[in-house]
């Protein structure tokens, strides 16, 4: 019998703000489902994780009593993720769809 694979996930910044942002809603469920079952596996690159740990600062900041659940939600996203850096040819193949703005991301790699 075959093993079920895993679905994988790329989680936004916006996913992490809002699972602070407005209380539990939607995003908040799917993160802690992401999170918790076997099912899924969640994919970072090293960009996205200092965009994590930047907004978990940035929020601490403004809203310090969310600190403590912040860290622990990175904590978990980083524990959990499968880091996956895209290659050059990845990276050219999608610049055409790259907004201005974030092609400084590009640059640097």
């Amino acid at each position: 019998m075959r093993e079920r694979e895993s679905r994988r996930f790329l989680l936004d910044t916006n996913a992490f703000i809002a699972t602070f942002n407005s209380g539990y809603t939607k995003t908040t469920r799917l993160l802690a489902e992401l999170l918790a079952s076997h099912e899924y596996e969640l994919v970072v690159n090293t960009i996205l994780l200092r965009e994590y740990e930047k907004w978990l600062e940035r929020l601490s900041e403004k809203i310090p009593q969310i600190r403590v659940r912040a860290q622990i939600l990175y904590t978990l996203i980083k524990e959990k993720a499968v880091i996956v850096e895209p290659d050059r040819e990845h990276i050219e193949a999608c610049r055409p769809y790259i907004p201005f703005p974030a092609l400084g991301y590009c640059r640097s790699l």
